[in-house]
């Protein structure tokens, strides 16, 4: 037992599997001055299967905001790469700084990540390079000029992009998936969401498309290039510059919205039950202040608050779901509709005002 290393990169170096790496924030960024990974100011590449990787501010497993920062200082690297197998729970942001060439993140095939966070810098690879089988949850991407996520066959949850110049999420291969993602205020002249690979699928489930404004070609949702199968469930696009949802090759809607687009739906889409929104304002509670959860306002928000799949479940199971449209939900309000009002007599001794 002894103190604890300095550098990221040292640590990278010296674990064994079932090993649980702690990182303390500090209000000083951990550098990678090297290019070589495992050393003092190295790259990180864990090449152990089954390590946890977690930051933390005062208290191991705190899960603060104020969290560690793994900086680059040199371009053309990898920053932290992972083994097959192994579990990042992260709470780490990486900053690429700037630096070209830079991919954040990769994972290694059947890796789990959670809360980790890049800032990117002029990537051509991806902020995130997710292996096969990997799986990100609460995961985001701010800034850069590659890919938020290049996706290899992995499934993403709960996963964001802000301002990113290029792809939010890319299926560059193998199967993909995307569940309650959101891109948001894209800068690049193609989709939001889309297969760029000649062996790719990408199928998104109540994920939300908003801002992308740099060209005809800013779409949302799109299976741009290639032939292969995409599918959009219970997704919103909205006040994109190209069209919200299918455009390019065929892809298959379901119970999808499009609000406030160029086209809100191409003609390469096959619909199915598509919500229609009427209303001239958005559809979220302040999209510009990155809140995304469905406003109440008729013709607006309120026509896809719990009108998502599902809602009556086939008839083997009696169940009613209320999921919205879209990435993130309404609080629900408890409705007193057929509700029962019960007089309760009690002793003197208590009182209900």
């Amino acid at each position: 037992m002894g103190g604890g290393l300095a550098s990221p990169g040292k640590v990278a170096g010296a674990v064994v599997a079932g090993n649980i790496v702690w990182q303390r924030y500090s209000v000083t960024t951990y550098d990678i001055s090297s290019a070589t990974a495992n050393i003092s100011g190295g790259r990180v590449n864990i090449a152990v299967a089954g390590i946890r990787w977690e930051g933390y501010e005062s208290t191991r497993g705190d899960l603060s905001t104020s969290v560690p920062r793994i900086r680059s200082l040199v371009a053309s690297t990898t920053m932290f790469s992972t083994a097959s197998g192994t579990g990042i729970f992260g709470n780490f942001i990486l900053d690429a700084a700037g630096q070209a060439t830079i991919i954040c993140m990769a994972t290694g095939a059947g890796t789990t990540t959670h809360r980790v966070k890049a800032i990117s810098g002029t990537s051509g690879s991806g902020s995130f390079s997710c292996g096969s089988g990997s799986v990100l949850l609460l995961c985001s991407v701010q800034g850069g000029t590659a890919p938020g996520f290049r996706m290899n066959g992995c499934t993403l949850i709960a996963c964001a992009v802000n301002a990113c110049a290029g792809r939010a999420f890319e299926a560059a291969a193998s199967h993909n998936t995307c569940v309650f993602c959101v891109a948001d205020s894209g800068t690049i002249n193609a989709e939001s969401y889309g297969n760029n690979g000649a062996s790719s699928r990408l199928w998104c489930i109540n994920c939300d498309s908003y801002g992308h404004r740099a060209g005809s070609a800013s779409n949302g949702f799109a299976n741009a290039g290639v032939a292969h199968s995409a599918m959009w469930t219970n997704c919103l696009a909205e006040f994109n510059l190209g069209t919200g949802i299918g455009a390019s090759n065929a892809s298959h809607s379901f119970n999808c919205a499009s609000h406030l687009n160029a086209v809100n739906f191409g003609t390469n889409s096959i619909q199915v039950n598509t919500v229609a929104p009427t209303a001239t304002g958005s559809l979220f509670t302040d999209a510009a202040a990155h809140n995304f959860v469905p406003n109440n306002t008729a013709g607006a928000g309120a026509m896809i608050r719990g009108a998502a799949i599902p809602g009556t479940m086939p008839d083997v199971i009696s169940s009613i779901g209320f999921l919205d449209v879209g990435a993130l939900q309404h609080e629900s309000v408890v409705s007193t509709t057929n509700s029962r009002h019960v007089l309760i007599a009690l002793p003197r001794a208590f009182d209900i005002e």
